[in-house]
Order: structure tokens, then sequence, then C-alpha cells
């Protein structure tokens, strides 16, 4: 049984996921420029992978602020988290399909924030920010994933999502990224700017924007700045994903609470981040009562 077949047998379409990324205000009715559809080639290193192992996904840990992503020749993905270098006397980054350990020292971390590259014992890493990864790609077996706008347009705090079509060009996918604090952070959403632009609100739901890696295997790499989740082309994936920080939602999900929000309340900000909140919650509150026996 290859791969993909194997994860179709033993887990449903991922419907909630994972991690970092800061929220940018982006054009009315458009995804950001960023998230632009242009398919984007990517160069791919010399590899020790594929194969690739069983490996789905990694949760650095830290959200907030700038996060990287570096690989190495061999195909292996490291996130490096940014800022973070200067709080520490080295930055350990883990490798996303070997688990080695990389420590670098200050001087080199900050060669990879500033040059985008750094030297270490596997060689050299090639860094990127998480924005200046494609927001669209196509996959070897033709599928495309793109990011898309919800509900018609991009300016409101959930309004930009992944779409995956087929061969034909058909949606077959439509899916939300987000990401459930512990407790209320101050959280950047982005207005029209004819309101003002982007405001900063207290919540506990943060949308992660969608930036994509291409694997060999008809499978690709979400970044969201603190975590990676890979998927294959029908947007199934093994990274436990729906129980703890990360969500992966239906997009009609969050239309359907942008309309009831609509009716009832004066749909602002910190409206919606409550109800898709409480929308969370009763997600995890179904998976619990299942798992009891």
């Amino acid at each position: 049984m290859n791969i993909l077949a194997s994860i179709h047998s033993r887990i449903p379409v991922a419907v909630a996921l994972f991690a970092l990324v800061a929220v940018a205000a982006h054009g009315a009715d458009a995804p950001p420029a960023n998230a632009s559809a242009v398919k984007q080639e990517v160069t791919f290193p010399a590899k020790r992978y594929p194969p690739y192992p069983e490996a789905w996904g990694y949760d650095s840990g830290r959200l907030g602020g700038i996060s990287y992503l570096c690989s190495v020749k061999d195909g292996d993905f490291y996130i490096f988290p940014g800022e973070y270098f200067k709080d520490v006397p080295k930055t350990k980054i883990r490798g996303l399909f070997s688990g080695d350990i990389i420590e670098l020292p200050p001087k080199e971390a900050e060669t990879a924030v500033r040059d985008g590259k750094a030297v270490s014992k596997l060689g050299q890493l090639a860094c990127r920010e998480y924005y200046n990864y494609p927001s669209s790609l196509t996959l070897p077996n033709g599928y495309t994933v793109k990011g898309a706008c919800v509900g018609g347009s991009c300016q409101h705090p959930f309004g930009i999502g992944v779409e995956v079509l087929d061969q034909d060009q058909r949606i077959i996918v439509r899916k939300v990224f987000l990401y459930l604090f512990e407790k209320p952070q101050h959280i950047s959403v982005p207005r029209p700017a004819a309101e003002g632009g982007a405001i900063d609100i207290l919540g506990r739901v943060f949308r992660l924007d969608p930036h994509f890696v291409p694997l060999r295997d008809n499978t690709f790499l979400f970044f969201g700045g603190g975590a990676l989740v890979r998927f294959d082309a029908q947007f199934n994936t093994l990274f436990p994903i729906n129980r703890g920080h990360l969500f992966v939602v239906d997009t009609t999900l969050i239309e359907e609470i942008y309309r009831k929000a609509s009716e009832k309340v004066p749909a602002d900000e910190v409206v919606w981040n409550q109800l898709v909140q409480e929308m969370i919650a009763t997600r995890l509150d179904k998976i619990k009562q299942e798992k009891r026996p």
C-alpha cells in the first residue's frame, strides 16, 4: 500500500490545524500580494529525501513574531524562530524528516536572519521568512493548492483560507487554518483601508495564512511560521491536529459564523473571534466525549 493510500485508510480529511504567523493587512476582495495565485517554480536541493519517513509535522512551540524555514541539501527542513535567537546562548532547531538537532551560536543565527543562510554541522542552511514561500503551487499529480479569500473577501479576521483544485481545476477542498491560544492575546486583524486598516484586539483565535513547500511525492508542507504540517493532495495528514492548538476547519463553518453574527449582532472582529472560539470549544468537547469509555 502506498503512503497516500495508507493515510486514507487511517485518517479522514483533516478538519483542523497548526501554528505561527503574523497576520498582515491585505487588499480588499483579493488575496494578499504575498498570497499571489501565480504558480512558482521551486528548485529542489540534492536529496536524501525522498523517500520520506512517516514524519508529518513539527510544532516548534514558538508563536509570535517572524519565523524562517531553513532547508539543507539533503531535502530536510528546519524551523528557525526568528528573533528568539537573541535570548539564548544557542538556537536549537530540529529536522522535520531526520530529527537531527542543529545548534546555532548567536553569530550564525544572526546571519541566518540577515542573509538567509548559515553554516551548520550538516552544511549550509538556506533560510527564508514564511511569507517568502509561495501561497500557490502545483503538485506533481496536477493538483493545485492555493490561498483563497473566504466568503468573497479577504478583509475580515478569518478571510483567507486554502483551496485544493484537481487536474480539471475543480475545487475539492476548502479549509481555514487556525491557532488557539491558551489565554487571550493581542492579535492584529485585517480591516478594509476605508475602515482604518488593521486593528489590534484581544482574542484567542489566530488565523494562519497559507504558505507551502512542495515535496516530491504529491504531498506538501504547510508552513505557518512556528510549525510545519505535511498534507497529501486530498488534504489528509497524520499530524495530530484538531486536539490542542492547531486546527483546520471547513471554510463553510467560518462562512456560517459570519452569516449568523451578521444576523444577530454587529459583526465586529471581537464577536467573530468569540464565535470561532466557541466553535472550536464545541469540537474539542466532542472529541473528549468520544474518548470516554
